[in-house]
């Protein structure tokens, strides 16, 4: 049974950033750098404005999760 009523906001703050796993806490990515498929989309992902998948400073899968919980408590993106 699904309602259209909209999540109190204990609930969403509760259930943000949940990726569909039914895992209980979201994993935490420990690594500082990841493969690429090669020299040119290492420098495509260095250069690029909003830096992905290359090294954990500019952003990781971690950050990136904490990130989404928070746009949707602030039913933002």
């Amino acid at each position: 049974m699904t309602s259209d009523k909209p999540l109190q906001i204990a609930t969403t703050a509760i259930t943000s950033g949940r990726d569909g796993s039914n895992a209980l806490a979201p994993s935490l990515s420990t690594s500082s750098t990841w493969s690429s498929s090669g020299l040119e989309e290492s420098n495509r992902q260095a250069n690029a404005l909003h830096q992905t998948g290359n090294y954990s400073r500019y952003a990781n899968p971690t950050v990136e999760a904490f990130e989404h919980a928070v746009a949707e408590l602030e039913n933002t993106e």
